[in-house]
């Protein structure tokens, strides 16, 4: 099971608007939020380009939230498909 990452002092926009904002990451062409009880992001599906590594997107996400929003998230919470252009 994954460990709970504290997010405490952090207040989120709405999920739309940080799915936009993934949009911004070189690679993802789509992004789904979704939410815990507690409001805090419990999943992310991302649908990206093969154009780049997994792994180096998978970080932009973690590294994006943390910057943008000050929020940290487990990798293993992040999902990601890759799709031909």
């Amino acid at each position: 099971m994954l460990k709970p990452v504290l997010n405490t002092a952090v207040s989120l926009p709405d999920t739309a608007s940080i799915e936009e904002a993934l949009l911004s990451i070189p690679g993802v062409r789509g992004a789904r939020i979704v939410r815990s009880m507690l409001n805090d992001l419990d999943e992310i599906h991302v649908v990206a380009s093969p154009r780049r590594s997994p792994k180096k997107i998978v970080r932009d996400i973690e590294s994006f939230l943390m910057v943008q929003y000050a929020y940290r998230i487990d990798y293993r919470r992040i999902s990601l498909v890759q799709v031909n252009d």
